[in-house]
């Protein structure tokens, strides 16, 4: 939508001027956080983190398996869900 706005003549909006630049080498771990986030649980009231077996589940279908990628696919979603969930708990208050 927001580039459908720029597109449009209309200038680019602050949130695609001052977005991060994704690697090319760090985007497999995104894709992962972004198709793990629609596995994570929901209590009334919070969002629930992306479980380790989420994610070693996604690694291991990717061929990445449980070893050492795996451990690294890991500790990246996992950072990426601590701040996305931190993010979202500052919204809520």
């Amino acid at each position: 939508m927001l580039q459908d706005i720029a597109a449009q003549g209309q200038g680019l909006p602050h949130a695609l001027r001052s977005r991060p630049r994704l690697r090319a080498d760090n985007r497999f771990y995104w894709d992962a956080f972004i198709a793990l986030s629609h596995a994570r649980g929901y209590a009334p009231g919070a969002l629930q983190p992306i479980t380790v077996g989420e994610v070693l589940a996604y690694a291991a279908m990717s061929g990445w398996g449980a070893g050492e990628m795996g451990m690294t696919l890991l500790r990246h979603v996992q950072a990426m869900d601590r701040a996305y969930l931190a993010f979202h708990r500052e919204q809520r208050i």
